[in-house]
């Protein structure tokens, strides 16, 4: 007995390991999150090599901790370092 059935229209129905439609954006945003967290942190001018070494280790060792303590405590600037 097969776990998933594919109607006519190639719809796989049950459990089939599929994603459903419209959660793909959702997991490519929670990806993109660090990259631009780990941008920022090289185009800040106002953070010695020591921060950036820290705060770099912070977000690569604990992701979802340090991805969001840095938007928290550097976040509200982030758009201006991205405008120069």
């Amino acid at each position: 007995m097969p776990l998933a059935q594919t109607s006519d229209d190639g719809q796989v129905r049950g459990d089939g390991g599929q994603v459903p439609p419209g959660e793909e954006p959702t997991l490519a945003a929670d990806l993109d999150e660090p990259g631009a967290v780990f941008i920022d942190i090289f185009r800040s001018h106002d953070l010695s090599g020591w921060a950036k070494a820290g705060w770099l280790l912070f977000v690569l060792f604990i992701p979802l901790i340090g991805v969001l303590v840095y938007l928290i405590a550097r976040g509200g600037s982030m758009h201006e370092r991205a405008a120069r």
